[in-house]
C-alpha cells in the first residue's frame, strides 16, 4: 500500500506565477525519483492564490530519500514564493 502527503500552500500577493513555476519544477524532479508514484497540483476556484500539492509514493522510505536529492533552488524559490508555512497531511492510500 502506498502513501501520499499533501501540502497547502498560499501564494504570496503577485507571486503566484512563481509558486505554479516552482510546483511544476518540483513535479518534475519528483518524476525522477526512486519510488514516486506521481504527483498532483491544484489551485482554489474560490481563492486562486491557494494550492494543494500532492505527492504519491511507494513507502515514506522512498518519500524521505527523494526529498535529499530535490535541487534547493526549487525549494528556495517555492518557500520565497509562500505566505505563511506550508501545511501538510500523510495518508495511507486505499486505491487509485
Amino acid at each position: 500500500m502506498g502513501i501520499a502527503r499533501t501540502y497547502t500552500l498560499t501564494a504570496a500577493q503577485g507571486l503566484e506565477g512563481q509558486l505554479e513555476g516552482a510546483l511544476r519544477d518540483l513535479a518534475g524532479a519528483l518524476a525522477q525519483a526512486d519510488g514516486s508514484q506521481g504527483t498532483l497540483t491544484l489551485r482554489g476556484q474560490a481563492a486562486p492564490n491557494e494550492y494543494r500539492f500532492l505527492e504519491l509514493w511507494r513507502d515514506d522510505e522512498a518519500r524521505k530519500a527523494a526529498g535529499q536529492t530535490v535541487d534547493k533552488a526549487i525549494m528556495q524559490a517555492l518557500m520565497g514564493a509562500l505566505d505563511g508555512k506550508p501545511g501538510t497531511e500523510d495518508f495511507d492510500r486505499l486505491g487509485g
